[in-house]
């Protein structure tokens, strides 16, 4: 194991490394393989590729190298870890994992996650041992460890990651031409919904009650499809009440049956 470990992270780097990140967080980082297995001391079955919490860091290892970034995920249920893909040059010659939380904001119970370690190979005792020793972080917190691993080998490790930094960059241009296409959508979506809104008030003024109804209903129709949160819902029903209200008040009493709530 020590050989293929020496051949992913050198030994004088790991060692500055796993001071260095200890010291700030009080967790061990771990030299992964491209497949996802502990290079050094993995608990039996984990060190096989087929281990699901081997898949689990594998996939974790090539999300990251997707995004150009360190990859926050969940080990087990309700476990939080964090890899950093090793790269040099192109080359992927694996990761680091940053090591294993429990999120302060969600509810915890050992009971499941036992049994999933148990089921990943993990003896009782060893299961009991890692649940007990894990420490509970605020979310945001994860965040920064995996920021700060990933800096920390960079800044130690002699080499220049040009497919993360290519990947991050093709990563930012799709999320900002997906931010582009998202907001002409919606600007294309209000100015219908303006148009709609014109609509229903000259058919309220001019007192033609089913057009009106037609159009008012499609415009609830509308609401729900795009507004599923109650919140904003409850918002935009309120502005519709506004102009159904003012076109009421500002035009004629002939107009007050449109706001008469249904009889049935």
């Amino acid at each position: 194991m020590s050989r293929v470990d020496e051949k992913i992270l050198p030994s004088r780097v790991e060692e500055r490394l796993r001071a260095a990140y200890r010291q700030r967080f009080g967790l061990v980082p771990r030299v992964v393989s491209p497949r996802g297995c502990i290079t050094r001391g993995a608990k039996g079955a984990e060190a096989h590729p087929g281990n699901m919490l081997s898949r689990a860091r594998r996939d974790a290892l090539w999300e990251g190298v997707r995004w150009g970034e360190p990859h926050i995920f969940f080990l087990a249920p309700g476990v939080v870890s964090w890899m950093v893909p090793l790269v040099d040059g192109d080359v992927v010659l694996g990761g680091v994992s940053g090591g294993e939380i429990r999120p302060a904001e969600d509810p915890f119970d050992a009971r499941p996650v036992s049994a999933y370690l148990q089921q990943a190979g993990w003896s009782r005792n060893q299961s009991a041992r890692f649940l007990a020793g894990l420490p509970v972080w605020p979310a945001d917190r994860s965040g920064e460890a995996a920021r700060a691993l990933y800096e920390l080998i960079y800044s130690f490790a002699p080499w220049v990651p040009r497919l993360l930094v290519r990947n991050r960059e093709n990563a930012r241009q799709q999320r900002q031409i997906a931010e582009a296409i998202q907001a002409r959508k919606e600007g294309a979506a209000r100015v219908s919904r303006a148009a709609e809104e014109r609509k229903l008030l000259a058919l309220i003024r001019v007192g033609d009650r089913n057009g009106a109804r037609g159009v008012l209903n499609d415009a609830l129709a509308d609401m729900f499809l795009r507004s599923p949160r109650p919140a904003v819902l409850r918002a935009r029903a309120i502005e519709l009440m506004g102009y159904l209200v003012r076109a009421a008040v500002e035009d004629s009493p002939v107009l007050e049956p449109l706001l008469e709530r249904p009889q049935g």
